[in-house]
């Protein structure tokens, strides 16, 4: 992204322009425009970019049918398992919940991460958002991968754990 583009992402943020305002100064058409879209985070993950990865994953909301795509969904695959960005938990909240092999196993694999920008975190946000996202695939394969999980040796982790077996128990009652 370039500094006109992170200066938009600014404005919108921060409310000096709106929605409106931002999509018709912003320099590509957004709407519907999922190819722009996953170029833009194929460059920020060819180049590293990690200032901009968060800014780029907002643009998703511009079309959401990115979500099932599958080359969209194997490049968050692909972000999640670098460590030169800060932006983990917000690609998880990016990744389709879809029951899907490599969705599955990249979330248990994050699940697990020991990442240094996140040693200060003693709720395991990252490794709960990737439970309760398995929780929801609630499919043979992601209950295998949460009970794999809930072997952890991490205390917080089998919490996590059993609460999320909780919300599936409750639910399926629920039907």
């Amino acid at each position: 992204m370039n500094e006109e583009e992170r200066q938009l992402f600014d404005d919108l943020l921060f409310r000096r322009i709106t929605k409106e305002e931002f999509l018709k100064q912003y320099p590509v058409p957004l709407i519907n425009n999922r190819e722009y879209i996953y170029s833009v985070l194929k460059n920020i993950y060819d180049t590293k970019d990690a200032d901009s990865l968060e800014q780029a994953l907002d643009l998703t909301v511009f079309d959401l049918s990115i979500f099932s795509w599958d080359q969209f969904y194997h490049l968050i695959c692909q972000f999640l398992k670098e460590q030169w960005h800060f932006s983990h938990e917000g690609l998880v909240g990016a990744l389709p919940v879809l029951d899907v092999p490599v969705v599955i196993e990249t979330l248990y694999e994050t699940a697990l991460l020991k990442l240094d920008y996140l040693s200060y975190d003693d709720t395991f946000a990252l490794a709960r958002r990737c439970i309760f996202t398995l929780g929801e695939i609630n499919s043979v394969n992601s209950r295998r991968k949460i009970d794999l999980l809930g072997e952890s040796d991490n205390p917080v982790i089998r919490k996590h754990i059993k609460e999320q077996l909780e919300i599936l128990r409750q639910s399926k009652f629920d039907r």
